[in-house]
């Protein structure tokens, strides 16, 4: 309730959160289970593919092996030697070598990977007003490690850098990430987002 009052919004189902995207929005995920959300996930690309916007999945293996699997059986030529044009596959180990340093998020290498993003967006969209969607479950492997304080300035830099480009961003987050340990991060991980959606398992 003080998450809504603050005026974020909780949706049913990532179908609801598709439509309730106009343009851009940074937007999380909450899932108990790692199988239960990725019928979930695989639904919300399949949206952004029949509309002819570009997609980007940043995850981890097993994530983008269930995704994948569940976009083919829909009928999408994804995770090949090819794959489709308008579905980009990035590891998120990869991501994370690519801007960390010292333990948090290097700003101006984040700039550089939002920017690239944007290119493709405008390169492989089909449509004038297309968006971007992307889901990435980096955040989990950061707060596996402990280290809370990279997911918040991750998620907060993603913001500045990406709040006047239409870029649906999609953030998943394990329940195991919230515990006892770490008392702020459920309130800062909500203040880093407009919008919460859950699995089924949640």
């Amino acid at each position: 309730l003080d998450q809504a009052l603050l005026g974020r919004a909780f949706v049913p189902s990532l179908a609801s959160l598709f439509q309730l995207a106009n343009g851009g929005m940074h937007a999380m995920h909450l899932r108990h289970d790692s199988q239960s959300f990725m019928d979930d996930v695989a639904s919300f690309f399949d949206f952004a593919l029949r509309r002819g916007d570009p997609t980007c999945i940043i995850a981890t293996a097993d994530v983008r092996q269930g995704v994948n699997e569940r976009l083919r059986a829909l009928g999408w030529d994804v995770g090949g030697s090819s794959g489709h044009k308008r579905y980009a596959v990035i590891d998120a180990a990869d991501a994370l070598n690519r801007f960390m340093r010292n333990g948090l998020p290097d700003p101006n290498r984040l700039r550089e990977i939002a920017e690239e993003l944007d290119e493709y967006r405008r390169a492989a969209a089909e449509g004038t007003s297309a968006r971007l969607t992307i889901f990435g479950n980096m955040v989990e492997m950061l707060s596996a490690e402990g280290n809370t304080n990279a997911v918040i300035s991750l998620e907060r830099l993603w913001n500045t850098f990406t709040h006047d480009r239409p870029f649906l961003t999609l953030c998943g987050y394990a329940t195991s990430c919230f515990h006892d340990g770490v008392p702020d991060l459920w309130r800062d991980a909500c203040d880093a987002h407009r919008a919460l959606s859950h699995a089924d398992d949640v």
